[in-house]
């Protein structure tokens, strides 16, 4: 981003400005940042992304975003995909628990 200033006469064309004082304006000017980026450094540049996305969020919104990851990971599991991945990970006490849960819907 470039910040300039102009007297009033000099920004009557440009479309973005923003007065300042009597008789001028500081005119903002919007570059586009681009660079072609190895593999690598898109690989990070997407992590510091998402750290940067994460820090701003509060629990509950970590929370039902993990919900929400993980149902739609799910989305097209069978009955049976999610017992046995139930089973493998946790135990038939579980899984026992979870399926009395949903008797009751």
């Amino acid at each position: 981003m470039r910040i300039d200033a102009y007297s009033h006469s000099q920004f009557l064309n440009c479309p973005l400005f923003v007065p300042w004082g009597l008789g001028s304006c500081i005119v903002i000017t919007v570059e586009k940042f681009t660079m072609t980026l190895t593999n690598s450094q898109l690989d990070t540049l997407k992590g510091n992304y998402c750290e940067m996305i994460i820090d701003g969020m509060d629990m509950d919104t970590l929370c039902q975003l993990a919900y929400d990851l993980l149902m739609d990971a799910y989305k097209e599991s069978t009955e049976e995909d999610i017992v046995n991945e139930i089973e493998d990970l946790y135990d038939g006490d579980v899984l026992k628990d979870l399926m009395e849960s949903v008797e009751k819907v």
